[in-house]
């Protein structure tokens, strides 16, 4: 089916990925993201943030470190929730449950759709992927690394 690496990001983070041929999927943006298992920690943060600009919108703009406290996690952990939320439904939506089996078969999907990217630098794909009660649609971002891998970036379901 596939092999399984670990590549080296640019910020030495390592990374398990899925590879066939030339193409690589990070197996977590699947099992983790893909699957709604992203988790929103600083929702009690953010949430006391929110009341307290409401309370006080003049005095909260004016704290700095408070603005972009609330800014940094709406655009980053928030958001990354919300959309792994979205991915999860999506799944549901079209029978597909949270096991290896499925996640597997996503990757496999994905491979296929990775060998299909031709020479551009970052290419975004929308392919479909048969599931028990329908149809998934998947949409995913690659992009050309300097050795010549293909490395998918972003991902995204709907039902």
């Amino acid at each position: 089916m596939f092999d399984i690496v670990e590549i080296k990001a640019p910020n030495d983070q390592k990374i398990d990925c899925a590879k066939r041929g030339s193409v690589l999927v990070p197996i977590k943006k699947v099992f983790i993201f893909g699957m709604g298992k992203v988790e929103f920690s600083e929702r009690e943060e953010l949430e006391n943030l929110k009341l307290e600009r409401k309370l006080n919108q003049s005095a909260f703009s004016k704290d700095e470190v408070k603005v972009k406290r609330l800014k940094f996690l709406k655009e980053g952990p928030e958001y990354n929730y919300k959309r792994s939320q979205g991915n999860l439904n999506a799944l549901l939506s079209v029978g597909i449950i949270d096991s290896v089996e499925n996640g597997n078969k996503i990757i496999s999907h994905l491979l296929d759709v990775g060998a299909k990217i031709t020479n551009e630098t970052l290419i975004r794909y929308s392919s479909r992927l048969d599931a028990p009660a329908g149809v998934l649609k998947v949409v995913s971002t690659w992009k050309i690394l300097e050795d010549g891998s293909i490395y998918l970036t972003t991902l995204h379901f709907e039902g």
